[in-house]
């Protein structure tokens, strides 16, 4: 989330990847190679990137859908009452 993803680019673990950040920090994603979404939450293999604290519940859905499947994440998103 927000930064954070700028450290993955700048390592190089991005390259080639759609990737998204805090606007503030997107020129790290373009620059070293990722391609840069302006999604709020962007996945792409097990990578998983998020423009900042207010994508924070997007963020999580995200990750619940990678680790256990797209039906816990819309049971997860119900019950947070999320529309």
């Amino acid at each position: 989330i927000c930064a954070a993803p700028s450290i993955y680019a700048k390592r190089g673990l991005l390259q080639g990847k759609k990737a998204t950040s805090n606007p503030g920090f997107q020129h790290f994603l373009s620059e070293n190679g990722a391609k840069l979404i302006q999604d709020a939450v962007c996945v792409d293999g097990s990578f998983i990137t998020s423009q900042g604290a207010g994508t924070a519940l997007k963020f999580g859905l995200e990750i619940v859908r990678y680790l256990v499947g797209n039906d816990a994440a819309e049971k997860v998103s119900q019950g947070i009452v999320l529309i």
